[in-house]
């Protein structure tokens, strides 16, 4: 929704962030997740989407070793998904909204 990258722009301004920041709208099934080191996802996806793209960053990790951390707000029931990700691992919890994975 190109709309709401706009908005995501806008706040970047705001925070006058100190490292670079790319907002994309595009599917993200289509998308090169190779070089990102933090992904936000807001209520992401349905189960099938949200699976793939964790596959997705996964296999990167393959071709391209770092540091990942994944920011999710609202996971509802896709929570598990990230549970099941042996490669990542809860480093914050904030109530049932809010949780932090990262690479090990």
């Amino acid at each position: 929704m190109p709309e709401l990258s706009e908005v995501a722009q806008r706040n970047i301004k705001l925070l006058q962030a100190k490292t670079p920041v790319e907002v994309l709208t595009a599917d993200v099934m289509q998308v090169n997740l190779d070089q990102g080191t933090i992904y936000f996802f807001f209520d992401p996806f349905g189960a099938e989407t949200l699976s793939g793209v964790l596959k997705k960053i996964q296999a990167s990790l393959f071709t391209i070793p770092r540091k990942v951390r994944i920011i999710c707000f609202h996971p509802g029931p896709r929570k598990s998904l990230f549970d099941e990700c042996d490669w990542l691992s809860l480093s914050y919890r904030y109530k049932d909204r809010i949780f932090i994975y990262q690479t090990s």
